[in-house]
């Protein structure tokens, strides 16, 4: 297998080869694939309770192939895909992640939209307006 030396600020003195890349995001891809299912067959009672389970799932995934590749940004881990994009099963790899990415954000969509709310103009919150949990929105910022 091929290795890459990590010169990056992100990958300093790392070895990285295909198989590792692929054990890396081996249990991203499954957890993203299961909350997907999970996600679809959501019904509005149990819909926050799903969604902290399967987005707490994504996020720890997410954080342990990011560690295992010695990223700490999304735009790190994809440069090391792309370090490696003159093999094809690496850019199908690539594409597949990013078509489990988009399937993920689709399936947000519709449990929003299984719950019943509003992706208007007027259903989205302003600072000083409730929250969907009763929680005033404050500006991170200006903490106003």
């Amino acid at each position: 297998m091929e290795k890459m030396a990590g010169n990056t600020k992100e990958a300093e003195n790392t070895n990285i080869d295909i198989s590792h890349l692929f054990k890396s995001t081996q249990d991203l891809r499954r957890t993203l694939e299961d909350g997907i299912e999970q996600n679809s067959e959501a019904d509005v009672e149990n819909l926050r309770g799903l969604l902290a389970k399967t987005g707490g799932a994504a996020i720890i995934s997410y954080a342990a192939a990011f560690r295992s590749l010695q990223v700490t940004t999304k735009s790190a881990f994809e440069r090391v895909f792309q370090k490696f994009f003159r093999y094809p099963e690496v850019q199908e790899s690539y594409d597949q992640l990013l078509e489990l990415e988009n399937a993920w954000d689709q399936s947000l969509v519709v449990c929003e939209e299984n719950a019943g709310y509003d992706r208007s103009e007027s259903g989205i919150p302003s600072v000083g307006s409730m929250g969907p949990i009763r929680v005033q929105l404050v500006n991170a910022r200006t903490e106003k």
